[in-house]
């Protein structure tokens, strides 16, 4: 499943975000999020916390389906 997320008005350069982005880019949640929350760099902190709202939202959206499944399979 795909999650989407948006930072807006990061105050940074998009070539010193993008070398992170970079880094992370086909690795799984769980391995990105390590490497993120133990870099030095700043872009690391605006970007775990963008994939941690993706999450969030993947997970929020599940719960919704499943609830939407129940209400009509109840009959």
């Amino acid at each position: 499943m795909k999650a989407k997320s948006i930072s807006k008005y990061i105050r940074q350069s998009p070539r010193k975000i993008r070398i992170v982005l970079d880094e992370i880019r086909g690795k799984r949640v769980g391995n990105a999020l390590d490497y993120l929350h133990f870099s030095p760099l700043k872009a690391s902190y605006v970007i775990e916390k963008t994939v941690r709202s993706a999450v969030a939202n993947l997970m929020q959206s599940i719960e919704d389906s499943n609830r939407s499944e129940e209400r009509f399979s109840r009959n």
